[in-house]
């Protein structure tokens, strides 16, 4: 499966699954106006931008609450903040929380080596995809919490 496919057609190599770094709520789930983001690459064109109004409409019109996920890519590689290409409370009018962590925080028990062993291109693979879902899982039941006591 693509899951299962190594960094640019290599051969994939099992990596270990127990090596995520669960950071702090801190480091992994924000408020905005997102201290850990920083505006890189291109805004969203005009194409982008009319569906990500759109998401946010039909959310809202069903009353349900949405967060912003980061997901690394393999060029991330030892950042410490979230390249986003807009400050999403600002360019999408929204307040949802933002959840991810920098590479270098997810990675952090990861030798340099076996850094795109994580990965199958730009996108995680079955490594990467559990150590991701590790490292974020605190922040999203913080969210589910959150939602949950609104709704009471």
């Amino acid at each position: 499966s693509s899951e299962k496919a190594g960094y640019y057609g290599a051969v994939f190599v099992p990596e270990p699954g127990n090596l995520a770094t669960i950071p702090t709520i801190e480091q992994s789930y924000e408020n905005s106006p997102y201290s850990l983001v920083h505006v890189t690459g291109k805004p969203l064109n005009p194409y982008e931008n009319h569906f990500a109004m759109k998401i946010l409409e039909l959310a809202k019109q069903s009353h349900t609450r949405i967060v912003l996920l980061h997901i690394p890519i393999d060029s991330e590689e030892g950042l410490g903040y979230l390249p986003e290409r807009g400050r999403w409370d600002l360019t999408l009018h929204t307040g949802a929380p933002m959840i991810g962590a920098p590479s270098d925080i997810i990675f952090s028990k990861i030798d340099k080596v076996h850094f795109h062993d994580y990965y199958r291109d730009q996108h995680l693979n079955f490594n990467g995809s559990m150590i991701f879902t590790q490292s974020i899982l605190p922040a999203l039941l913080k969210a589910y919490d959150e939602r949950a006591a609104k709704n009471e």
